[in-house]
């Protein structure tokens, strides 16, 4: 089935979130494993001013009309803390939500990780 313009559009901007969150990923890796490299009584004072690549990601989303909304991240931590990266495509009734969503989950495991398996739900 061919996805209409404005499915496309939704995808696109789910895109560039997932490209951005990815890259903010890449970058906190690089720096843990600077801080990793750091004698031991500096990688405390050094990961003080950590902020989650989930968090970093929405607000350089914000900034590049990405997300449309204004509100500020809400707080959605897993077991260990972390933050769960979460976004809200608000599309009509009838818009194909669907079959938007089953796209979605191939464009978000290839964007996070390049790989198309490994997802559980």
């Amino acid at each position: 089935m061919r996805l209409k313009e404005y499915q496309l559009e939704t995808l696109d901007k789910l895109d560039a979130f997932v490209a951005l969150l990815a890259a903010e990923r890449a970058e906190e890796a690089a720096t843990r494993a600077f801080i990793a490299s750091a004698p031991e009584a500096m990688r405390e004072k050094l990961m003080e001013g950590q902020v989650d690549p989930a968090i970093t990601a929405w607000k350089k989303a914000q900034e590049q009309d990405i997300a449309v909304s204004p509100d500020p991240w809400r707080e959605l931590a897993d077991g260990h803390g972390a933050q769960v990266p979460h976004v809200c495509l608000n599309l009509p009734t009838g818009s194909g939500k669907t079959l938007i969503a089953g796209h979605a989950v191939g464009r978000i495991l290839s964007g996070l990780d390049g790989a198309m398996t490994g997802f559980v739900l």
